[in-house]
């Protein structure tokens, strides 16, 4: 009995080719005598031809995050509840659209009062509308066009020296570089 009347398996064995191997290429369901060579040599051309799949620890970790706020984003839609904890961590990915000064203000508000990051945005809120100023936005024009603080170095119009701007379109470096101006 050959091969593949045996173990109807070895594609090479046929009535002329008598095959007593027993192990099985998987891939191929040839027997390992007739096939190892070349499903060597296939996975070898295969692996030549092949890009390689270099993936950044930041690339992956944005694919997680991304993956993350899909999961966030269905417990909203379904009207979950979220800890305090949770909240406050939502208002910090939110923060970095303020210049450095106003985050530390908003987070010194918070301590000042006692209570937790997202209480004091929305005690904001209530200030705002209980004052009738609710739908009278306050918008930075780098929000709008998406640059939100990356700001690219300037240069002070008063002493000439390069400097990274805290706020949309400063014009000096310092506040006394803007004095300076303002004396003239």
């Amino acid at each position: 009995m050959n091969h593949s009347e045996q173990f109807g398996g070895c594609n090479k064995a046929s009535k002329d080719h008598e095959c007593d191997c027993s192990l099985f290429c998987l891939a191929c369901n040839c027997c390992i005598n007739h096939c190892v060579c070349e499903v060597k040599a296939a996975n070898m051309e295969e692996k030549k031809n092949e890009k390689p799949n270099h993936v950044t620890e930041e690339e992956k970790n944005t694919r997680l995050l991304d993956r993350a706020f899909a999961v966030i984003r269905e417990h909203v839609d379904r009207g979950h509840r979220f800890s305090f904890d949770q909240m406050d961590i939502g208002i910090e990915i939110s923060l970095p659209v303020l210049p450095k000064p106003e985050q530390e203000l908003f987070k010194e508000i918070a301590q000042h009062n006692h209570v937790s990051l997202w209480q004091t945005i929305w005690a904001q809120f209530r200030r705002a509308h209980e004052n009738g100023m609710s739908f009278s936005l306050l918008l930075d024009p780098g929000w709008q066009s998406g640059d939100i603080y990356s700001l690219s170095p300037e240069i002070c119009e008063e002493c000439g020296k390069t400097f990274t701007p805290e706020r949309f379109k400063s014009r000096f470096c310092s506040n006394k570089c803007g004095a300076e101006e303002e004396r003239k």
